[in-house]
């Protein structure tokens, strides 16, 4: 009993020197004025990290089975809360799905530590593809989108649909009308059976959403090899930078408001949507990461709003938050010092920090939020930011019920690509944080 008063007692103290020490903190916008990306290769690109026996390549933690990684397009809409397995993602991407704001969750799993089901489900976009690509991982979804723009032309279609980019770089991924691993379509007869509807198990998949689940494990024997890793840098982390206990992006759509708290005890952020601590509705647990870090980046909508363009080759900016510090950084993706838009796509995106050394990744899980170049992000800080401005403390709002049941997303028809359209040739350079760090990304 004398323990547990103890006990209590140091917990008591702890949370008021935790509160004492942010009492003086405020909120800034970080700055984003000058940030652009860049096919034109002028940061560091280091060789591949060493594949070390026994050890995570994306996790750094202990694995004991092969190297076959998993993803899943996952719903993020508000009907899709919460979410089915996504806890147990090694890396998780949050992408821009419609101009107007949305995003998705295109989730990966890789190591000893997977669910029983992924979910729920939703359709693909061709930026999707360039993210699988680098990790060799066979890809599960629910539909794909048609192009149902009477002005697109070949070289337009070939930038938004999946099936036209895929043809080019993956022929055999497609053959008989019918996707072949490493893809894994839900709306396919070859592979319905992998995958659970509403009907079929009402625990399982949200009502409103009209959404499927993955059955993961079911997945696995089709791999008859191990995929090709990209090993990341593991360590402690970083050791410098500005302290940043809360950050906090809020998107066009105001369904989309997403919150990141620093909890100085597990040394992890624990993940909120909109006023709400997010959790995985197969083990109840909350969200939390090891490594959270914002890729800035070029996003385009060429049609209708709900076709995005995410430029995910060539160089640039990276804002970077382990231990509860903040540093800016760049990131970068190439082949033979060249920003190709096919054969970049099978190298490894590496992460700088902002001395342009490879960043050093916190064993645990990564969340990679992609943005376009000008979203507002807030953080909690006492310290000043260079370029930052001050803001209001954000309030998000709780999630709102749907309006509608979301539409299944139409199988498209074969076609035939055309040629890449260019992205702007732009300089990246980084902003620093402090005045007395001159480093710059290749000037």
């Amino acid at each position: 009993m004398r323990y547990v008063r103890i006990l209590a007692l140091a917990v008591v103290i702890l949370a008021m020197l935790m509160s004492a020490a942010y009492a003086d903190q405020y909120y800034v916008e970080l700055p984003t004025q000058g940030i652009a990306n860049s096919h034109q290769i002028t940061v560091p690109v280091y060789a591949e990290n060493p594949v070390i026996p026994g050890v995570n390549p994306v996790t750094g933690e202990a694995m004991t089975v092969p190297y076959t990684p998993v993803m899943a397009s996952v719903d993020n809409e508000p009907a899709g809360l919460p979410q089915w397995g996504v806890g147990k993602a090694a890396i998780t991407y949050e992408l821009p799905l419609y101009k107007s704001g949305p995003t998705r969750l295109l989730v990966m799993f890789a190591g000893d530590d997977t669910p029983i089901w992924v979910g729920p489900l939703r359709s693909i976009r061709m930026p999707w593809i360039g993210f699988r690509q680098m990790w060799d991982a066979a890809i599960a979804f629910s539909g794909e989108p048609e192009d149902t723009s009477q002005k697109a032309g070949q070289q337009m279609r070939k930038q938004v649909i999946p099936r036209e980019y895929i043809q080019d770089v993956m022929p055999q991924a497609y053959q008989g009308g019918r996707w072949q691993f490493p893809f894994f379509a839900e709306h396919q007869g070859n592979y319905m059976g992998h995958f659970l509807r509403y009907g079929e198990g009402k625990q399982y998949v949200h009502k409103n959403s009209g959404d499927m689940v993955l059955k993961y494990n079911e997945i696995l024997p089709y791999f008859t090899r191990e995929s090709i890793p990209h090993p990341f840098l593991f360590g402690n982390g970083l050791d410098h930078g500005i302290d940043v206990s809360h950050l906090n992006i809020t998107y066009q759509n105001k369904e989309y408001v997403v919150d990141y708290y620093y909890d100085p005890l597990s040394q992890k952020y624990v993940r909120w949507r909109n006023g709400s601590e997010s959790y995985d509705l197969e083990t109840g647990m909350p969200l939390e990461y090891d490594n959270v870090i914002i890729m800035r980046t070029t996003v385009a909508w060429p049609i209708e709003g709900n076709r995005p363009v995410i430029d995910q080759v060539g160089q640039g900016t990276a804002e970077i938050f382990q231990n509860g510090l903040f540093i800016r950084g760049a990131w970068v993706r190439t082949h033979a010092q060249q920003a190709d838009e096919y054969q970049s796509m099978n190298s490894r995106m590496i992460f700088l920090d902002d001395y342009g050394n490879e960043l050093v990744m916190r064993p645990g899980k990564t969340f990679i939020q992609v943005v376009q170049n000008e979203q507002p992000v807030l953080v909690e800080t006492n310290t000043m930011i260079q370029g930052a401005k001050a803001q209001a403390t954000p309030k998000p709002t709780a999630t709102p019920k749907p309006t509608r049941v979301p539409k299944a997303t139409r199988t498209p028809k074969p076609g035939r690509g055309g040629q890449q359209m260019q992205q702007p040739q732009v300089q990246v350079t980084p902003i620093p944080e402090e005045e007395e760090v001159e480093f710059t990304f290749g000037g």
